[in-house]
């Protein structure tokens, strides 16, 4: 019993003294509609892949994976990233359907770089985004 309590212990002050991550802020807009907006918080550490958090806004609402936001809850449901790819899908709050799907692509040409794509909101419209990766926090 008290080798279990000596492992917790130590468990908790690893999860406490872990080093932070850096998180990249990401903005998308609407390339056919400055009232589209995407924006997310990536880590930089494992899983780079999953957002921290995102937001979504449409002319026909707004989402968001965070409590504190007045939108539409959702959940991340799952996402990805090849390195040329880059997928996030958002269900509804009870996980029960889909809700949002976005999906990215990136494009280099020397110290270039380009991420477009799309954004879906399951049954209602679909949008063409340019977004920015490059704010780090």
């Amino acid at each position: 019993m008290q080798l279990a309590r000596t492992c917790l212990s130590f468990a908790a002050l690893a999860a406490v003294c872990a080093p932070a991550h850096a998180t990249e802020t990401v903005s998308c807009v609407g390339a056919d509609n400055p009232g589209v907006v995407v924006e997310m918080n990536l880590g930089t550490g494992l899983p780079a892949d999953r957002p921290n958090w995102v937001r979504v806004t449409t002319p026909e609402g707004e989402w968001s994976t965070l409590s504190i936001d007045q939108a539409t809850p959702v959940s991340l449901y799952q996402s990805f990233d090849d390195g040329r790819s880059f997928s996030i899908d958002l269900a509804d709050e009870t996980v029960e359907s889909l809700a949002i799907l976005i999906r990215l692509l990136r494009g280099e040409e020397g110290d270039q770089t380009v991420r477009i794509g799309y954004l879906r909101v399951v049954g209602q419209s679909i949008h063409p985004i340019i977004c920015d990766f490059g704010e780090s926090e």
